[in-house]
């Protein structure tokens, strides 16, 4: 789940879904309707993000540890978005970069 980094930044965050109801990232948990990747509840884990550069994603696709996939619905990403600015699990430096 990467934010959308802006040219001047270019440090997107790198999320992560799991399907640990028990872990501590409770702020966004979606389900089979909101996303059609998703097969059972799953948590957005913004506990274990990362923020990276934009040249090491792009490195990491041509060297295809990134696959693409899907879409996920606009407003799924809204509600993601929403989680990660209300998340206690989200540092306040990784805050500012979603906007």
């Amino acid at each position: 789940m990467p934010s959308n980094p802006s040219p001047v930044s270019e440090a997107p965050i790198l999320g992560e879904y799991s399907s640990e109801l028990d872990c501590v990232d409770d702020a966004c948990i979606l389900g089979p309707a909101d996303c059609s990747l998703l097969v059972r509840p799953t948590t957005v884990a913004y506990s274990r993000a990362l923020v990276g550069t934009v040249a090491n994603v792009e490195l990491l696709i041509n060297q295809g540890h990134f696959v693409p996939v899907t879409a996920i619905p606009a407003v799924t990403l809204d509600w993601i978005l929403q989680g990660a600015r209300d998340s206690r699990e989200l540092s306040a430096d990784k805050k500012r970069l979603i906007g």
